[in-house]
């Protein structure tokens, strides 16, 4: 929820410099970013509403985009980040546990910092896999109840 506020803040210009961050931002992580939350919405008030179904399946694609994040200096960049995050940080200039919460949507290219920057999101593998795990159980039993 917090990522379609800040991207409906930016929009509005409810920031100095919104018009700024938005061309900096670049149209494919302003669109991505909306259609990424506005998935995750969906799919949790889907989950909500007991439809298991579409939701499940959704739920998980959007945990399983959390897991990986990358950065590579002079290369592509991907951060999608929406809820809490555990995993372990591994760069060129350091290894750490990665604890918090955050709102990220970003695909771009790295031109300055560490040479790489690999975050893998334990929290997000797990929820991807239980989703999952739980949608192909739900699959299964439906045709042999309704058999």
């Amino acid at each position: 929820m917090s990522g379609i506020v800040m991207f409906a803040a930016l929009y509005l210009e409810m920031f100095p410099n919104s018009p700024a961050v938005l061309n900096m931002m670049g149209p494919i992580n302003y669109w991505g970013g909306i259609a990424f939350f506005s998935l995750v919405i969906a799919a949790g008030r889907a989950l909500l509403r007991h439809q298991a179904g579409w939701g499940l399946k959704a739920s998980a694609i959007c945990q399983a985009l959390q897991v990986i994040s990358f950065a590579f200096l002079n290369g592509p960049v991907l951060r999608i980040q929406a809820g809490p995050r555990v995993g372990i940080n591994l760069s060129s200039t350091f290894v750490g546990l990665d604890l918090g919460f955050s709102s990220s949507f970003f695909i771009g290219s790295r031109t300055a910092g560490p040479a790489f920057e690999i975050t893998v999101n334990a929290l997000a593998a797990v929820w991807s896999i239980l989703l999952m795990r739980e949608w192909l159980r739900i699959r299964q039993v439906a045709p042999a109840a309704a058999a």
